[in-house]
């Protein structure tokens, strides 16, 4: 008898257990759907976005892009997405990390296609099949038509007479009837391209055509300034003025904050119909390179010298860099009225017109 009766009782708990393992089953069941929603479905998603972003064309021109020496994937993605090649500088950096092509990009000058996606320019820049048929060539900014022609000629691009022939064009679509830029709107119709050359680092081919050295000076003043200059035209500004005097502040201010200053100096006296009275425009109408015009300089009859007219002078009177026309469309305002620009010293300023002959004396 106690035999049977311990039997029954270790017999008896069969069915407990089988109900806790029905419970196991239905809850593992619920936490395998709840581990699909969460994590599985949201990963599968956003892994199928970035790959749709990743395949995505990119660039509308296409042109040559520079890897230097010792650049990483962070610092080409990010001047990738400066000149607009990719849309997305942190997509880029992640696509470079999960393919591993980050490790593999190398130094040298590409030629990215036009509509190539964050894949394409990823394998092209790891490939290491760099143009070496080009000239490296920098316009440095605040450069004239006169010094690129001279830059040009001396790398063998193409002869000097030839670039100031193409600086005096007035209308681009001559020689490039397909392509339009917004930058053009407010040029006058009797202008040149002075103020149009972008200043940056380019790759042209020895003996290029013309239409081609000005297509691809066009097209990186719309990648680099477009859409600063579209949305300042937006809010009223005249895109061929604010271009003239960003390249007077270029040739009068080297440092980004004196740019700034000298820009609203600049924009006060146009404010209160004082002449600019820069010595900038004198030398760009006597062709030297003067710090301190002289009496005969000043007195030049010309619409670029602006000691003698009150106002903008008809165009730009070099071609000016990204700061000086970030300077023109957000100048800091001051108190300041007059200034001396001196290459050893830096910009000099004065609120009155006894203190700036006071500064005059003191550093000319």
């Amino acid at each position: 008898m106690p035999s049977e009766s311990l039997r029954l009782k270790e017999s008896h708990p069969t069915p407990s257990r089988k109900k806790s393992s029905d419970d196991g089953g239905s809850g593992g069941i619920i936490v395998f759907f709840v581990f699909i929603f969460l994590i599985v479905f949201p990963t599968a998603t956003f892994a199928f976005f970035m790959k749709t972003i990743y395949n995505q064309p990119q660039s509308a021109t296409g042109g040559s892009f520079i890897v230097e020496t010792g650049e990483g994937g962070v610092v080409i993605a990010t001047h990738l997405y400066e000149q607009k090649f990719v849309s997305n500088a942190t997509v880029f950096k992640v696509y470079l990390w999960v393919s591993g092509l980050g490790e593999k990009l190398q130094a040298g000058l590409y030629q990215l296609p036009v509509r190539a996606s964050m894949v394409d320019i990823a394998h092209i820049l790891s490939s290491g099949k760099v143009q070496k048929n080009e000239v490296r060539v920098t316009i440095p900014e605040g450069s004239s038509s006169v010094r690129i022609a001279d830059i040009l000629a001396s790398d063998g691009v193409m002869q000097k007479e030839d670039f100031l022939q193409l600086a005096t064009v007035s209308d681009t679509r001559t020689l490039l009837p397909d392509a339009y830029y917004n930058f053009f709107q407010d040029k006058p119709a009797d202008q040149g391209l002075e103020g149009y050359f972008f200043p940056d680092t380019y790759f042209f081919y020895r003996d290029s055509e013309s239409s081609l050295i000005l297509k691809k000076f066009l097209d990186t003043f719309q990648k680099r300034a477009g859409d600063l200059l579209a949305s300042a035209q937006a809010n009223g500004k005249n895109i061929h003025e604010v271009l003239t005097l960003a390249s007077i502040v270029e040739a009068e201010a080297q440092r980004k904050e004196d740019k700034r200053l000298v820009a609203g100096i600049f924009l006060k006296r146009l404010e209160i119909g004082m002449p600019l009275q820069s010595d900038a425009t004198v030398n760009f109408v006597t062709g030297k390179s003067a710090l301190q015009p002289t009496s005969e300089d000043l007195a030049q009859d010309s619409l670029y010298n602006t000691y003698q007219h009150v106002g903008l002078p008809p165009g730009p009177i070099n071609n000016p860099g990204l700061e000086s026309i970030e300077a023109v469309l957000q100048p800091e305002l001051s108190d300041y009225l007059y200034f001396i620009a001196l290459p050893d010293v830096g910009v000099i300023y004065a609120k009155t017109f006894e203190e700036h002959k006071q500064n005059k004396e003191k550093y000319l």
